[in-house]
């Protein structure tokens, strides 16, 4: 670990990084980070991208690699506990073209993980692609370093780019100890929590939540009056049961779709549990009743019928 927090607010407790992500280019050999593919791992990927047809791989079901398979094992463990980098070399991308190519690349994403987009507002899904570059940066400068959000990056060169384009990687670990021994302070400095990344400070999300919060309120006092009611057996006790029931479920299961938005397509997987909340709260609208009879009773109630 290269730092650890005791409390909310403390300053993190900085030690030197070790282990193979900490390195410089001047140490390290082609074995460190070039995996060599043969033709059969070709013939393979050629293979599944005519069964794809054209189209976009959306699991890693569709794509069978058995032959890649410790391939891909074993570029998961050099991004996960290596050099934290790799590059795949004889994979058949240049024969295929643009399309093809750009299959083959979620192919082989959709069996490391699950591909994103790099921007999350942008449509056209986890592939972006870059057509050209300046030939001069903005300023004559650089292009400045940059993290995206998610684990792993995946970069696909199918023209050789320009100087100017040229992609540069940099070992974390490496920056990590340099600043701790040039200046501490500034290491503290990247530690720290980045606020304007925290979603429940922007407004939108604020009035959901506060809109969220007022029904499932507003749900549990309307089922405290029932329950009051039929505990001293009132005249319309009925009446009241079927409209908490009606009214908590479909409040409830509201409520749970809103959370499930906030948080995007992640809120689809197994790994958060607002998938299986929300999976699990459908039911209720139907068992004991379905809403719909609910509503029947009310009504009957409020028009003096049995």
């Amino acid at each position: 670990m290269s730092s650890s927090l005791s409390a909310p607010g403390a300053r993190p407790r900085l030690v030197p990084q070790t282990g193979p992500a900490l390195w410089r280019a001047a140490d390290l050999s082609p074995s460190d980070w070039m995996i060599p593919l043969g033709q059969e791992a070709a013939a393979e990927l050629d293979a599944a991208l005519a069964a794809l047809g054209g189209k976009r791989p959306d699991s890693a079901a569709e794509v069978k690699l058995p032959t890649l398979a410790l391939v891909i094992a074993d570029l998961r463990e050099r991004l996960e506990h290596g050099r934290g980098f790799a590059l795949l070399r004889g994979l058949p991308f240049d024969r295929h073209g643009p399309a093809g190519a750009e299959g083959l690349l979620l192919a082989l994403g959709l069996h490391l993980g699950m591909p994103l987009p790099r921007d999350a507002a942008a449509e056209g899904g986890p592939v972006t692609h870059l057509a050209s570059c300046p030939a001069e940066p903005p300023g004559g400068r650089p292009a400045p370093f940059h993290a995206d959000a998610c684990d792993a990056v995946a970069l696909l060169c199918l023209r050789q780019p320009p100087a100017s384009g040229a992609s540069a990687l940099i070992s974390a670990a490496a920056v990590h100890n340099a600043l701790l021994k040039r200046d501490r302070t500034a290491l503290e400095v990247l530690y720290r929590p980045l606020p304007h990344l925290d979603e429940a400070d922007f407004q939108a999300t604020q009035f959901r939540l506060a809109d969220m919060a007022t029904e499932l309120e507003a749900a549990r006092a309307l089922l405290w009056r029932a329950c009051a009611k039929l505990d001293s057996r009132a005249p319309d006790a009925t009446a009241y049961c079927a409209m908490a029931k009606r009214f908590a479920t479909d409040a409830g299961s509201r409520v749970a779709d809103e959370a499930l938005q906030l948080f995007g397509g992640y809120g689809y997987l197994t790994d958060y549990k607002i998938e299986k909340i929300v999976r699990d709260l459908r039911v209720h609208r139907i068992l004991e009743g379905t809403n719909e009879i609910m509503r029947v009773i009310t009504a009957r109630h409020m028009l003096g019928r049995r």
